[in-house]
């Protein structure tokens, strides 16, 4: 149900149900499918904006609590990407 239906081979299976099959095997990632981290990746990017925007807000927040926050809005979101990066080191079993 998470895989986008295409069929465009970019995972290296022929069709999106046969990845589904290779990740169900252990043979595959999910992270595999070049879209599903291009959605990954995108709610990552409107994420920093909201940190971008909140960051703007607290500049001119005289409590120091406005920019606490929004360092530790921008701190997850760059530990998250780390995240995104370090499960997909490796594709199709060759590390990158």
């Amino acid at each position: 149900k998470k895989l986008p239906g295409l069929d465009c081979a970019s995972c290296g299976a022929a069709s999106c149900k046969a990845h589904a099959e290779d990740v169900a095997r252990g043979k595959a990632k999910l992270n595999d499918c070049v879209h599903i981290v291009n959605r990954q990746l995108l709610n990552l990017s409107e994420k920093v904006d909201l940190a971008a925007d909140n960051l703007k807000k607290a500049k001119d927040d005289p409590r120091p609590s406005a920019s606490e926050a929004s360092y530790k809005l921008i701190r997850d979101l760059s530990n998250e990407m780390k995240d995104i990066v370090d499960r997909n080191r490796t594709i199709h079993g060759k590390e990158f």
